[in-house]
């Protein structure tokens, strides 16, 4: 059965259509199917000069073929049901319109997938979206992460960030907390979840090789400032971290974990994974992560959830709606994402 690749183009006041389209005239080795509102995807494909041809397929009917033949030198474009007012979505302008557009491709992709489950092996690169352009809708919008796990009804998933660094060497993050208020972090981190996190995101990533053979090694950050100072700078490292890695350790081998560090500083796992490739960084909240992560490799990150009964990958970097229009989008980070949903769904 072959895969096939749903790409939400995202919000249209963005930069989303233009990576879409950068999507759709590529040669990739996997079946992309670009979902977007057609008149502003017309519009965004002859501004970035996409020469290739539209294949119009129905979303109605793409859950039940098993097959989504497009022609060579052309690409398949979903059609949203429901079309945007002419003039309410412009370049750079984020509002209510734009973030419906956004949140309409989400809503459809998760209807092909939930129709073509039985049919299809799907995977799913999604375009930046707007938080607060969706929630100007009056739609709660969280992130597309906690709106997948909602709609397909998953209760524990995680957050993989996978960067390419400038040397070529990769870093495999995960966040065990996402997007919290700081002061709310160590309320979050349970022992029973945080765990779990850890072994389906190391399973996760042996069973698709992304590391290679070796068994990972797992680097388990602290929350507080040199990891607690044995409790004289609070005491999560002592009590809920050390449960963590008792818990993970008692099931690593299935997940294909060798070992186990906790606690460790947070330069100090950055420094060994650059070193290691088999490594996997637990990083207790957002930004433990994602600074340094973005230092070292820019933008070029995918976002991974891992939980999910399909693989969702999406560029790390937002809307740039300060660009969007200009065709200077750098590329790499949506095919950075690109490669690895080839890797995860087996397609070489």
């Amino acid at each position: 059965m072959r895969p096939c690749v749903l790409v939400t183009a995202g919000d249209p006041a963005g930069i989303g259509y233009e990576l879409a389209a950068a999507v759709a005239s590529s040669n990739i080795p996997v079946q992309p199917l670009i979902i977007a509102e057609r008149d502003l995807w017309s519009a965004a494909a002859t501004s970035v000069g996409l020469r290739a041809r539209a294949v119009i397929l129905q979303e109605l009917l793409v859950g039940s073929l098993t097959e989504h033949l497009i022609p060579r030198g052309a690409y398949g474009l979903v059609p949203l049901l429901h079309r945007a007012a002419p003039g309410a979505v412009k370049s750079g302008r984020l509002n209510a319109a734009s973030g419906r557009c956004a949140l309409d491709a989400l809503d459809a992709a998760c209807r092909i997938i939930e129709t073509g489950g039985v049919h299809r092996r799907y995977g799913l690169l999604t375009m930046p979206v707007s938080k607060a352009a969706i929630r100007e809708t009056g739609v709660p919008f969280p992130g597309h992460t906690e709106y997948l796990a909602h709609r397909f009804n998953v209760r524990d998933i995680a957050m993989l960030m996978i960067g390419k660094g400038r040397n070529g060497e990769h870093y495999h993050v995960l966040l065990l907390t996402r997007h919290v208020p700081l002061q709310a972090v160590s309320r979050q981190l349970h022992r029973e979840r945080c765990a779990e996190q850890i072994l389906a995101t190391a399973a996760f990533i042996t069973a698709h090789r992304l590391t290679g053979e070796r068994p990972l090694t797992v680097l388990l950050c602290g929350v507080n400032p040199h990891t607690g100072e044995r409790g004289t700078i609070g005491t999560e490292e002592q009590g809920i971290f050390r449960k963590i890695a008792l818990r993970v350790r008692r099931n690593a081998p299935v997940a294909g974990i060798g070992t186990v560090e906790c606690p460790v500083l947070a330069e100090y796992a950055f420094s060994y994974a650059a070193r290691h490739p088999e490594t996997l960084i637990v990083c207790s909240y957002h930004d433990q992560g994602m600074v340094p992560l973005k230092l070292l490799c820019g933008h070029v990150i995918a976002n991974v959830t891992v939980g999910l009964p399909f693989v969702r990958v999406s560029p790390g970097h937002g809307t740039a709606a300060d660009i969007a229009g200009t065709g200077t989008a750098d590329r790499a980070p949506t095919f950075f994402a690109l490669e690895v949903l080839q890797r995860c769904l087996s397609v070489t």
